[in-house]
């Protein structure tokens, strides 16, 4: 890499050691980034460890070991002699009119080649009438608001109906406990920015929603992956949060047993860490009814209040 093209790594860097947590993290972070964004595109060479070290003013061993993590995450290739590139793709790199270099897994998405299904994607070709029908109703209902939609916590008639929702399903909620986000994937991101700084230990639950890795990694978290049946020692590391899916879990649509769930919420309680049930699928389990959120199964009046639920209507009505 010569001096030209170092000087606009540092540029893109920009401030990456604002952050709290040790260094490696902030910089594997911000180096992430932007191999995610497609602005360093694949088969990008990086620069030789020395010579980052020295232009950031940092010790050597922090840009190896962030090298070495984006390495284990297959974002970049590390070989002898031939320094540090970001890892190639199947997909081929495209660029914009502009020419500047498109992200080859949003291409891929957006041009899917022939032939291939994208099975991200649950909805029928064909939607049910159902759906239509419930279009109509809600159409005939929202010209009726008169709300320009700039409420912080989401409309209240909706934050009223999810709490009357959940107060069903065995959890005392009001409706200034409900926030309403444009996605659960938003919740997710939202919620580790506020419990976890870079360095910090994230309980994932093995084998989780990948989505969910994502995230944490952005954040520069540690992700330590745990079963119900360790969770006790797990939990004795003072984790910054624990994420789990116990209700058609993706990827195996696995659901937690009643007294599994009072388990894992008394134990992160006893520990006092927050702990997220995602619960995107619940309402798509095969027989029964949908199991109570892990927030029911709390010492104070029924409710666990350091669990945090987190909830969409994706995968309900739109797959």
């Amino acid at each position: 890499m010569n001096g030209a093209n170092l000087d606009d790594l540092v540029d893109l860097l920009g401030r990456w050691a604002s952050g709290r947590g040790p260094l490696y993290l902030l910089l594997t972070a911000r180096l992430r980034a932007l191999i995610d964004d497609g602005v360093l595109p694949p088969g990008d060479p990086l620069p030789p460890d020395r010579v980052l070290a020295r232009r950031l003013a940092v010790g050597r061993g922090t840009v190896v070991a962030a090298y070495d993590l984006l390495q284990q995450e297959g974002r970049v290739v590390r070989r002898q002699g031939s320094g540090t590139r970001v890892a190639p793709l199947d997909l081929p790199a495209t660029r914009t009119a502009d020419g500047v270099v498109a992200n080859p897994l949003l291409q891929h998405i957006l041009h899917p080649p022939d032939g291939v299904i994208l099975l991200t994607c649950a909805a029928p070709h064909d939607p049910p009438a159902a759906l239509f029908e419930a279009y109509e109703e809600a159409g005939a209902r929202l010209a009726g608001v008169r709300d320009l939609g700039y409420q912080p916590a989401g409309n209240a008639h909706l934050r009223a109906a999810l709490a009357d929702y959940y107060r069903a399903r065995g959890v005392p909620t009001t409706p200034d406990e409900i926030i309403v986000t444009t996605g659960a994937q938003q919740a997710l991101t939202l919620l580790t920015a506020l419990l976890a700084a870079p360095g910090d230990t994230v309980l994932a639950e093995s084998p989780t929603y990948p989505g969910s890795l994502e995230v944490f990694r952005h954040a520069a978290a540690l992700v330590k992956p745990v079963t119900p049946e360790r969770l006790r020692d797990a939990l004795r590391e003072h984790p910054a949060l624990a994420y789990f899916v116990p209700t058609a879990r993706n990827p195996d649509g696995a659901v937690m047993a009643s007294h599994d769930r009072r388990r894992l919420a008394a134990l992160a309680g006893e520990h006092d860490v927050p702990l997220i049930d995602d619960e995107v699928c619940a309402e798509l389990c095969f027989s029964g009814e949908t199991p109570p959120p892990l927030a029911a199964f709390g010492p104070k009046n029924g409710q666990a209040e350091h669990v945090i639920t987190v909830g969409s209507l994706s995968k309900l009505v739109w797959g």
